[in-house]
């Protein structure tokens, strides 16, 4: 009922605040993963003594777990994103990224807008957004999650290197930013 009285241009002003966040977001999550990254890893080796999540938690908690995460911090190495060869990337998994995190904005915001130009469908156009978010999970858990996880285990094989899969990462990233940009206007 509130879509109908804030009128099309105030919707669509709100809208694009929306996906520039979320361009921001990704942005900056961007720069978290080398810290992520660290703390995960340390966490893997701190459980695999303790076997134990209760005491994973309560240990990261602690004042020696709080220092351990700052240790982690790190920020992305500017060479990761410079020395980006696009002879190596998988591009088609990269194209599959930008289109499913396309889908997923416009799955999202697309029926919100067609409910505030046709109030009576409204029921409809929300219900018909999870067919388009459906589909753009179907094309995240057949093409690009099994290649992200047979890649992570070349890395470990040492059949890859983690200097390719870091610039694989990057590149993903920069995909799902010019996925969410795309819809800007």
């Amino acid at each position: 009922m509130w879509i109908t009285t804030l009128g099309e241009s105030n919707l669509l002003h709100i809208f694009n605040l929306i996906i520039i966040i979320s361009g921001i977001a990704t942005v900056a999550g961007a720069f978290l993963i080398p810290t992520f990254q660290r703390i995960f890893y340390r966490g893997v080796l701190y459980f695999s003594v303790d076997r134990s999540i209760p005491k994973l938690i309560m240990h990261s908690f602690s004042k020696a777990g709080l220092y351990f995460m700052k240790d982690c911090m790190a920020v992305p190495v500017k060479e990761n994103i410079l020395n980006l060869s696009y002879r190596k990337l998988p591009v088609k998994i990269i194209l599959y990224n930008f289109v499913t995190v396309a889908l997923l904005m416009i799955g999202s915001l697309a029926p919100i807008y067609a409910g505030s130009l046709e109030p009576d469908l409204r029921a409809t156009c929300v219900t018909l957004s999870s067919i388009v978010n459906g589909f753009a999970t179907i094309l995240m858990s057949i093409f690009i999650d099994p290649q992200l996880s047979t890649m992570t285990d070349d890395v470990i094989d040492g059949k890859c290197t983690e200097e390719d899969f870091r610039k694989v990462v990057v590149a993903m990233v920069g995909s799902k930013t010019l996925g969410l940009s795309l819809h800007c206007y």
